[in-house]
């Protein structure tokens, strides 16, 4: 009989025959999927077939295109498709009670309506929510039932792999990226944990053949032939694994991981999910049961006072920065101290000098970071941590901890941020920054977890910028009207302080600090460089370990001047020798 008449395509015919890795279609990370979850929470504990008739009514009211085309009520409706899903997530289940299925809730669903209802940007959060709760899911469960097809069915429940855990660590071993024909060739096909380090290796002979040019019918002899149809198309497998939430980026057929989220991704492969038989209930129990979000992870943790601890300031009452500081505080109000400066200029040491000062040497006082180019939003104000169960917490940061202290204690405490220049402060900040500004000091806001923060007027910032990094003229444009700046400029002042404290010979001094002041004009050179400068042999490798390189990236487009500093160090060098001769 032909296919027409029988309604049998060659892709269901190919789905019958063959094992493969089989998921609904539908996402809960897509405004589709949000939406029928949101309104499926209203009908918990109801009927199933009266709540499904209802959620469908309200989905295609809320649904203009839907309804235009009159609604759906294919497989028994739109919601009786999404259930599916939302019991493969665990998030859902129906459960027979005298003779009628209810529909419930289970704690990992409460979790994720939570995220839903409060987080201004869920999608920040609810991936690493999903994350690691597909983890844990297997395709041999109870719910996974395949009524439709016996024989996948069977070799379903002659299997135990747990195919998203599985499909990170096939991407991590393999440069964190695997391609649709990879996946449709080999991955599709795993039924078992045991087969996963075998396919790794097969994957990287495949890629060594494919950059070798062996043609794809070779390759299918090889390696044997690839999934077809509807059932080798990758993009609800991926979607669900992260593809649709930002976990992984999709070009020219490349799944790729994204680097923000490998080390959660890292976490969660320490520990290979162990299969084990386990009924319908006890399935929805353990594979429902909460994750991240609990009422106790959200709210702040207190401080742990550690041992007071005392460092007295070296810098003298009536120093011209500190001075300067000082009034910037307390007379013009400033959110914030950027001490700015080349470098060599002593801005870290000034930045805690200052700090010292401030708390009156009480160290418990004071919290010292340093930003980088892949310093984060996470890194600074709240993020997720490893809770030591195989989940994560929601915890404070530096920013978040230094104001819960503030918080318990109305002295100034001080917080230094080190090389503030190396990140883009209003990324990393987020909507503190705003909050910074001591006309908004003590007002509540949000984060996007939802929690309520404040930034306590007596929490002072600290932070150093070299004017020649690339991302200074953002933070000027962030910055400009809430935090005072100081400039630090080479002081040959200094530099002569260096040399008659080392001992150097003072018919030196006077030539080195010339050479100092000169140099200005076209670089700025630090007076830190000649700390620990002490005679002719210490210049010499001043010269060779530093400022060579210094002036080579300074003037890499003008080959010339470097040759001219050169021989005029070189000159400095020669007449301090002939004097000491």
């Amino acid at each position: 009989m032909a296919q027409a008449e029988t309604g049998t395509s060659k892709d269901a015919a190919a789905e019958v025959d063959q094992y493969y890795w089989k998921q609904t279609r539908e996402n809960l990370l897509t405004e589709s999927g949000v939406r029928m979850f949101q309104i499926a929470l209203k009908h918990m504990g109801e009927p199933y077939n009266t709540a499904r008739e209802e959620i469908d009514a309200e989905y295609g009211r809320l649904s203009p295109r839907l309804l235009a085309r009159g609604g759906s009520k294919r497989h028994g409706g739109i919601f009786n498709n999404y259930i599916s899903l939302f019991e493969e997530l665990g998030l859902m289940y129906r459960k027979r009670e005298e003779e009628t299925e209810i529909l419930h809730l289970t704690p990992a669903g409460e979790q994720a309506a939570l995220l839903l209802k409060n987080m201004p940007n869920y999608l920040r959060v609810i991936p690493y929510f999903l994350i690691e709760l597909l983890s844990r899911y297997r395709f041999k469960n109870p719910q996974n039932k395949n009524e439709k097809n016996a024989n996948l069915a069977k070799e379903i429940e002659e299997g135990d792999i747990f195919p998203y855990w599985s499909l990170y660590r096939i991407m991590r071993s393999l440069g964190d990226s695997i391609s649709k024909d990879e996946l449709a060739r080999f991955v599709f096909r795993i039924k078992r944990m045991s087969e996963i380090d075998d396919v790794i290796r097969v994957i990287r002979r495949y890629r060594e053949r494919q950059k070798a040019g062996v043609s794809s019918d070779e390759l299918d002899r090889e390696f044997g032939e690839r999934l077809h149809g509807a059932i080798a198309q990758p993009k609800y497998i991926m979607g669900r694994a992260g593809y649709q939430a930002g976990v992984i980026a999709l070009e020219n057929g490349i799944y790729t991981l994204k680097r923000e989220f490998i080390p959660f991704i890292d976490t969660l492969l320490e520990n290979e999910p162990v299969f084990e038989e386990i009924d319908e209930e006890t399935w929805m129990r353990e594979y429902g049961k909460p994750l991240l979000a609990s009422e106790e992870v959200l709210l702040p943790p207190l401080f742990s006072e550690i041992e007071s601890a005392t460092e007295v300031s070296v810098l003298p009452d009536d120093n011209l920065i500190l001075k300067q500081v000082n009034l910037l505080i307390r007379e013009d109000l400033v959110s914030g101290i950027l001490l700015i400066g080349p470098p060599g200029t002593g801005k870290t040491w000034y930045a805690r000098q200052i700090a010292l000062k401030l708390v009156e040497a009480d160290l418990s006082r004071v919290r010292e970071v340093q930003f980088h180019p892949s310093y984060q939003y996470e890194d600074f104000v709240e993020g997720y941590v490893p809770d030591g169960k195989g989940g994560f917490k929601l915890v404070n940061r530096h920013l978040l901890e230094m104001a819960t202290k503030c918080l318990q204690d109305d002295r100034i405490h001080v917080l230094v941020i080190d090389e503030l220049s190396r990140t883009d402060p209003a990324r990393v900040m987020g909507e503190a920054l705003t909050y910074m500004d001591t006309s908004m000091r003590g007002r509540r806001f949000f984060l996007p977890s939802n929690r309520p923060a404040t930034i306590p007027p007596n929490l002072l910032f600290i932070a150093t910028m070299n004017p020649e990094d690339r991302s200074v003229d953002e933070i000027d444009n962030a910055m400009d009207r809430r935090w005072g700046k100081v400039s630090l400029d080479p002081d040959p002042a200094i530099v002569a302080q260096f040399l008659n404290k080392n001992g150097f010979q003072r018919s030196g001094i006077e030539r080195v600090i010339r050479f100092f002041n000169s140099v200005q004009q076209e670089c700025s050179l630090g007076h830190a460089y000649f700390r620990g400068i002490k005679n002719i042999d210490s210049l010499r490798r001043l010269w060779d370990s530093q400022l060579q390189y210094l002036f080579k990236k300074a003037f890499r487009y003008d080959p010339e001047k470097i040759v001219e500093l050169q021989a005029r160090w070189s000159e400095m060098l020669s007449d301090i020798e002939n004097e000491n001769a």
